[in-house]
């Protein structure tokens, strides 16, 4: 199993733009500073580790800050709020992160395809106000490992 941590604040995917100029049009897609960290932080892994080139479980962990609207004021600013969520259920989308992180692990050449991912396990939490926001990545190759197969007609 490989796991390694990036630090900073994550960040979705964005989507792609589109514009055109006289009689061409052209798409792109806007690659963040949080991607680039976590391609840097895979390609260090890949520089250890070399390519996985099979199948793969991947979980990732991401850890944000609280806003402040959830601590007290003054005094009390340092103590959560009793009605502050226990569980991030805000923006961003867990979709959107994993898709940012899994293109960036590809790009790292870490993983040859991330279509190879065949299990992703993805979380959210708060952390408190001196914990660094970041994720926990874990990749597992299975390659040779027995998977559960699911029988479909059963459900």
């Amino acid at each position: 199993m490989i796991t390694f941590k990036v630090f900073g604040t994550p960040k979705p995917q964005s989507r792609p733009k589109a514009f055109s100029r006289g009689k061409f049009t052209s798409v792109y897609s806007p690659v963040t500073a949080w991607r680039n960290d976590v391609k840097y932080a895979a390609h260090k892994v890949f520089e250890d580790q070399g390519q996985i080139d099979g199948a793969v479980i991947v979980e990732i962990e991401y850890y944000f800050r609280r806003p402040k609207s959830h601590y007290g004021t003054g005094k009390n600013s340092d103590i959560l709020k009793a009605s502050a969520p226990k569980r991030m259920t805000k923006r961003p989308d867990l979709d959107n992160l994993n898709k940012a992180v899994l293109d960036a692990i590809q790009d790292s050449n870490l993983l040859k395809d991330d279509s190879a991912v065949v299990r992703l396990i993805s979380t959210k939490h708060y952390v408190f106000r001196d914990y660094a926001e970041g994720a926990r990545i874990k990749i597992n190759p299975i390659e040779g490992k027995e998977l559960l197969s699911i029988d479909w007609t059963e459900l």
